[in-house]
């Protein structure tokens, strides 16, 4: 094997070791961990690959759920989606549907950043709807006789009633000749 150890001297390793995995994460400048390789082992050996340039090195991660949790409450992370759970079941729950996908890295913006923002700007890429429907309902509130409600039952208490007034729609075509 070649040191450090490349993605593929680790699955030579794999190999040659049969019953022993290995998982790679990695991390960012905000010191936010991501997986960089997962296995399918269920008992896998996690490492931290740490790269300073050109050094890198590999870490052993002895207890991953203490590594992305915090002080206080314990906390059950996954290891593909990085989500943390309150509880083991929860986290087992998780597993059945988040095995389906590939590896994830989640990123959101920062808040009040210029991406944090949803706008549209290729207007020259969009197509033209070729109606466009307005529709509006108009009606007066009128007070209702209710009878006693049972207290045994849930219920709830009508007072007003809505009676319809008029209605109306407009269909707006790009090419008024159409109409």
């Amino acid at each position: 094997m070649n040191f450090p150890a490349s993605w593929d001297d680790i699955d030579t390793f794999e190999r040659k070791n049969k019953g022993i995995y290995v998982n790679v994460f990695g991390y960012n400048e905000e010191g936010k961990i991501y997986p960089l390789r997962l296995t399918e082992g269920e008992d896998a050996i996690d490492l931290l690959l740490i790269s300073d340039g050109e050094k890198k090195h590999y870490c052993w991660i002895k207890n991953f759920n203490r590594l992305l949790g915090r002080k206080g409450k314990p906390r059950y992370f996954c290891k593909t989606c990085m989500n943390g759970f309150t509880r083991p079941d929860a986290l087992t729950n998780h597993r059945t549907y988040c095995n389906e996908e590939g590896t994830v890295r989640i990123v959101l913006p920062k808040p009040g950043s210029e991406e944090s923002v949803l706008h549209f700007k290729n207007y020259n890429r969009s197509m033209r709807v070729p109606f466009v429907i307005y529709a509006d309902f108009e009606s007066c509130i009128v007070p209702v006789d209710t009878c006693q409600p049972n207290p045994n039952k849930s219920y709830t208490n009508k007072i007003q009633k809505h009676v319809p007034i008029s209605f109306c729609i407009y269909v707006k075509c790009f090419d008024d000749s159409v109409l």
